[in-house]
């Protein structure tokens, strides 16, 4: 989780929220049979950030 941490926004102000986001997508992956690296969670929440960026301009 650390390498995950490093990779993350300096914007985003907490940190401990958006690790609390990941590790709950990885768990909601998991108990419906799909495995999830932490790396592909995080890629997913980017891009989930962007497109919500995008859509609020």
């Amino acid at each position: 989780m650390e390498k995950i941490k490093e990779k993350m926004p300096q914007l985003v102000k907490n940190a401990t929220v958006r690790e609390e986001i990941l590790q709950g997508m990885i768990t909601s992956f998991q108990l419906e049979g799909i495995k999830i690296s932490q790396e592909t969670a995080y890629t997913i929440l980017e891009r989930v950030d962007l497109k919500l960026k995008t859509c609020k301009r």
